[in-house]
């Protein structure tokens, strides 16, 4: 078992400490790729993370401790949604700095585009196709991973993933269209 979870079992508060040290930044990467609003993600976070201190007894060993929070997560997820409506959703148009690794700035600028389209397209899309991208391109999680945390059959993860990619190459190829034909009237002008 975990470090982070023996010590919670033993010492609520120096494992809380333990547990935001750890996994903080990584539910806050989680929350914020699947809801898209920087200060929503630090709230799911932060309900994680008390949740999971006060629930640690229930945790069974069974799969990952990582996983066991993203279902925590992903439950304050869709009881916030429930709260506000789905409709209320808020998608910022938020893009990280993608760091400069090549010295050529022209290919730099292209990843940078490629991954801000590509960011936006996600953004776009309904909430339970996001997460399965999300859980598993971001996350790396199995099917069967990502099946558990949402509490959904592999089938389903499986359907949903392939019913988001291709939602995905639709918004990219609609986003490509338009971005090229603003091109050309400019040009025409």
């Amino acid at each position: 078992m975990e470090i982070v979870v023996e010590v919670l079992k033993r010492n609520r508060q120096e494992g809380a400490r333990l547990l935001l040290m750890e996994y903080r930044d990584r539910l806050f990467k989680v929350a914020f790729r699947i809801c898209g609003n920087a200060s929503m993600a630090e709230d799911l976070v932060l309900g994680t993370l008390i949740r999971a201190v006060d629930k640690i007894d229930s945790f069974d060993g069974k799969g990952g401790f990582f996983q066991w929070l993203y279902a925590i997560l992903m439950n304050f997820y869709k009881m916030e949604l429930r709260r506000k409506g789905a409709n209320a959703l808020d998608f910022q148009s938020e893009v990280p700095e993608v760091p400069d690794e090549s010295p050529d700035a022209a290919e730099t600028l292209s990843i940078a585009e490629d991954s801000a389209l590509l960011r936006m397209a996600i953004a776009r899309l309904p909430v339970p196709f996001r997460a399965v991208i999300v859980f598993r391109y971001f996350e790396d999680m199995s099917v069967p991973e990502i099946a558990k945390v949402i509490g959904i059959s592999e089938g389903t993860v499986k359907s949903r993933l392939n019913r988001a990619k291709y939602a995905i190459r639709r918004i990219l190829q609609g986003t490509i269209a338009s971005n090229s034909t603003s091109q050309l009237i400019k040009q025409e002008n």
